[in-house]
């Protein structure tokens, strides 16, 4: 199946004078639950429901622990979980003060999301796109 796609008014920035121009957007054809993927599994392996379950919520409270003790979260085949922050700008001075504390520098966390090089090899080769009905 094709990916859908909406045609949007696009602004380039370097040109932001330049108008009528546009650009595609993907539209997500829908959500791919952790329900729904429990049961492809189940259905293409000899495993219970319950089994693929229970090992997907283990891992899946593993990778947030990994993820809040600061560290990167592979998923092979599907790409790596780190977390990122945001923070105000600081001064050399302000850094050196014994004072000087690293929570009241963060804005925000963030989670960021590296694909796999083969997942985007293979997003390259095999999707095609289309423009969705509206």
């Amino acid at each position: 199946m094709a990916i859908q796609c909406k045609v949007v008014k696009g602004i380039d920035p370097r040109h932001p004078e330049a108008g009528g121009q546009y650009t595609l957007r993907a539209v997500s054809s829908g959500l791919y639950g952790f329900e729904q993927m429990c049961e492809d599994i189940c259905r293409s392996s000899s495993l219970t429901e319950g089994d693929v379950a229970a090992a997907m919520r283990s891992m899946l409270h593993f990778a947030r622990e990994a993820l809040l003790a600061g560290q990167t979260v592979e998923m092979e085949g599907l790409g790596r979980f780190r977390i990122t922050v945001k923070s105000r700008l600081c001064t050399p001075e302000e850094t050196a003060r014994r004072s000087f504390s690293v929570a009241d520098v963060v804005r925000q966390y963030k989670l960021q999301f590296t694909p796999d090089v083969r997942l985007g090899r293979l997003i390259a080769a095999r999707a095609t796109a289309e423009k969705c009905k509206e």
